[in-house]
């Protein structure tokens, strides 16, 4: 009496938020059941069972959405016949998935204008601590361009650098020191009547 044969990876695939898997079954007749296996990249032996099935309810592929961006993971699959004999794991394949570098965004983003001093203050609450913020800035129907970088634990900004009756538009992005950025705040405009 022999095991079943283990079934066999075709391909892998990850879009930065999940890992998509597909197979082809084991040749095996009176396989039944398929269990698949997941591990972190560093863990050499935890293999962890994260999804079993049928043949009644064959699938030829999976989508995990258990993963982290960045990470590496590997996966295996083994198959269980009708006498229950457990097939040898499947070759592993492994993937690192993709890491955008976005990080989560700016939770509030306002301003206020002070007349009497001429100034729009800028103001934003962030949850995260940034090396800096990009502030972004136009006036008119120009479009934004830098205008100052702060560090990252200031939460406000005074642009004096205003005429009354001008429209001026700002944005904010938060920078890590591993190159990963914030997206974008939504566009504030305010002036100064």
């Amino acid at each position: 009496i022999y095991p079943p044969a283990p079934p066999r990876f075709i391909e892998v695939d990850n879009d930065g938020k999940s890992v998509s898997l597909s197979w082809v079954s084991s040749p095996s007749p009176d396989a039944v059941d398929y269990i698949l296996y997941r591990r972190s990249w560093e863990d050499k032996e935890g293999w962890l069972p994260i999804f079993e099935w049928t043949t009644d309810n064959y699938r030829a592929g999976y989508l995990d959405t258990l993963v982290a961006p960045g990470e590496t993971y590997a996966y295996t699959m083994r198959v269980i016949d009708d006498d229950g004999l457990v097939s040898e794991p499947a070759q592993p394949v492994s993937i690192q998935l993709k890491d955008f570098g976005i990080m989560v965004p700016i939770e509030s983003f306002t301003m206020e204008a002070n007349v009497e001093d001429k100034v729009l203050k800028i103001n934003w609450e962030y949850s995260q601590q940034p090396r800096e913020f990009y502030i972004y800035k136009g006036a008119g129907k120009e479009p934004v361009s830098l205008l100052k970088v702060v560090s990252g634990d200031v939460r406000e900004f005074n642009d004096v650098a205003v005429r009354k009756g001008v429209t001026y538009r700002y944005l904010l992005r938060a920078i890590f020191p591993n190159g990963k950025v914030s997206p974008y705040t939504e566009e504030i405009t305010g002036e100064l009547e």
